[in-house]
């Protein structure tokens, strides 16, 4: 308020204060500039309404697996340290001979009371180095990938970011962003590796002078529907109408899936 006051630009009193994305001073900027503003805070309001929405599709699409896999992994170490071992000493008492599966459950019962400790230290050291290489490039790469092979859940995830991808290109489109600054703003707005890595490499094409859907094409990430309607967008230019649907398309797609 006081940097606008005194004469400074929304955009730049935005940036200034380093509480903005570089997206959203962007945005502000190409509304200045193109007479647009109230039409860009419109549709800024309209990005993030949509992305929390997704966000909650995409908690909500993982949150009951989560929950079965605890269950699961609870119940197993339940079975190893209590009922187990329970059996074996009754087993023991009548000097019962064991078939070879239980004796081999057994075994897995003592291993596991006996590096308990260990096991539990190596749990948090996995979750610390998750942590601490959560921004490394080959880390990304191997968790996105397994990400997308889970069934079901994968293909719901990637809906769900070819979404935010659509909703991004298409406000960028309104605000009349030229296409190599919208990508280069797309990456830095969606952190998800697959897409970060098509668009390193698509930046560069477009630049070159290529067409977007060409140099999306190369690319298994975004499907043949997704490359025929983007063409179909550069030859009429009205790319923020097919970005637009395909985000409705794909919105759809994920929450009901």
């Amino acid at each position: 308020l006081e940097g606008v006051i005194k004469g400074g630009s929304v955009s730049k009193c935005m940036l200034e204060t380093g509480r903005f994305s570089q997206y959203e001073c962007y945005s502000m900027m190409i509304g200045e500039e193109s007479g647009k503003l109230g039409d860009v805070f419109y549709e800024l309001s309209r990005y993030y309404t949509d992305k929390i929405k997704l966000r909650r599709q995409l908690i909500s699409a993982m949150t009951y697996p989560s929950i079965i896999l605890l269950t699961a992994i609870t119940s197993f170490i339940f079975m190893l340290n209590f009922v187990v071992p329970m059996f074996a000493d009754v087993f023991k008492r009548f000097n019962a001979k064991l078939p070879e599966i239980t004796q081999k459950v057994i075994s897995i019962s003592d291993w596991f009371s006996n590096n308990l400790i260990w096991i539990i230290l190596g749990f948090i050291s996995f979750i610390a180095f998750t942590y601490w290489a959560r921004d490394f490039k080959l880390y990304k790469k191997i968790k996105s990938s397994l990400v997308l092979r889970i069934p079901i859940l994968g293909g719901i995830i990637k809906k769900i970011y070819l979404a935010r991808f659509c909703q991004a290109m298409y406000l960028l489109n309104v605000s009349k962003v030229n296409l190599v600054s919208s990508i280069e703003l797309v990456k830095k707005m969606i952190s998800f590796y697959p897409i970060e890595e098509c668009l390193d490499e698509v930046s560069d094409e477009i630049s070159q002078g290529k067409p977007l859907y060409m140099a999306l094409s190369k690319f298994n990430f975004f499907e043949s529907r997704f490359i025929s309607l983007v063409k179909i967008g550069e030859e009429v230019n009205e790319l923020d109408k097919i970005f637009i649907k395909l985000k409705s398309s794909y919105s759809e797609e994920a929450e009901y899936e």
